[in-house]
């Protein structure tokens, strides 16, 4: 774009004649606008990238300039440093113990290999960049997440995120995003998560009497059954629905047990006609794309009965009543599943 506006200045000098036929217009001028616009253009284009990657810059970054603002902001690093440090000696330890010995997840780069914690952390960043424009999150900024910490103790993860990844920003914005316990202002992921989470634990219990009541044999399936076994009997911290599966032959009973009670949580087919059914935390099945329980009855789950059995009794949030597969169909669905 430069070089184009650059060329059209140069060719109108060119062609506005003089008295002695020469340009009316210094080239010189048209060439410092053409160098000032490329600056420009420069700096833009390194912002954008580093606001992908999460670190945007500033011009006195790009310049080179450091002065009072690097100053400034290494005052606010320090601060930071200290406030973190205070949180950990006056909760004794509780940050620590919170991030590094949690049973719900880990940060151990041999589990969470730094590239899948770079992608949740992008994600953290969608979630705050989305956050206004979702009705349904923005009517969890008011939710009571006060039991959280018990009731979905996975959803920490977020926390440590935050408070791990502040030194990775720049100072001034890690400054602005730790509270005087060192913990995040800006809870919005940790939020979603405790809300969504609290919702897909109450359906999916329900769900689960409902199979059982009715004699149907479901287990937890992929990811969910990666949860009740790798994460401490609870969802996965990133996750967003559960996961159930039963035999094929029992697809008609599950429609009918379900139907039967559409009005405490909404039930219905597959809208793509893939073999599963969905159950929704709402009673309406809004927001579409909002916490629910999918139940899948295709064949592929249950096609390998000499990994998926025997089932097995597994805990999901202190009830040890979920049914899980065997070892051998975790490693058929994800090769080594002990790493993220």
């Amino acid at each position: 774009t430069v070089s184009v506006l650059y060329w059209r200045f140069t060719l109108s000098a060119r062609r506005m004649p003089t008295a002695d036929n020469k340009s009316s217009t210094p080239r010189a001028l048209f060439a410092a606008l053409a160098l000032v616009m490329a600056a420009a253009a420069l700096l833009t284009a390194a912002n954008f990238f580093a606001l992908r990657s999460g670190k945007p810059l500033s011009a006195a970054v790009v310049f080179g300039h450091s002065g009072t603002r690097g100053s400034h902001e290494t005052r606010q690093a320090q601060g930071v440093a200290s406030t973190v440090a205070k949180h950990n000696s006056h909760h004794a330890g509780s940050l620590p113990t919170l991030c590094a010995n949690n049973t719900h997840f880990s940060l151990d780069e041999a589990i969470m290999p730094p590239a899948f914690r770079e992608h949740l952390e992008y994600n953290v960043r969608s979630i705050r960049g989305r956050w206004s424009r979702n009705p349904a999150w923005t009517r969890y900024s008011t939710a009571d997440v006060s039991d959280c910490e018990t009731a979905t103790p996975e959803c920490a993860l977020y926390k440590c995120l935050g408070a791990g990844s502040a030194g990775s920003r720049s100072a001034g914005a890690a400054a602005a995003e730790v509270d005087s316990d060192g913990f995040q202002l800006d809870d919005r992921p940790y939020r979603k998560c405790c809300v969504e989470h609290k919702k897909l634990r109450d359906t999916a219990r329900w769900v689960m009497k409902v199979l059982e009541d009715g004699g149907v044999r479901y287990f937890l399936s992929t990811g969910t059954a990666l949860g009740a076994v790798r994460h401490g009997g609870a969802i996965i911290p990133w996750d967003t629905d559960v996961d159930i599966a039963v035999w094929p032959s029992d697809k008609a009973k599950v429609e009918a047990l379900f139907t039967a009670r559409k009005d405490e949580h909404f039930f219905h087919a597959d809208r793509l006609g893939k073999g599963m059914f969905w159950v929704h935390a709402s009673r309406n099945g809004k927001p579409r794309d909002g916490p629910h329980v999918e139940i899948f009855y295709e064949p592929d789950y249950t096609a390998k009965p000499d990994k998926l059995l025997p089932l097995r009794r597994c805990d999901l949030y202190g009830t040890a009543n979920a049914w899980c597969p065997a070892d051998g169909m975790f490693t058929e669905w994800f090769g080594d599943w002990h790493v993220y």
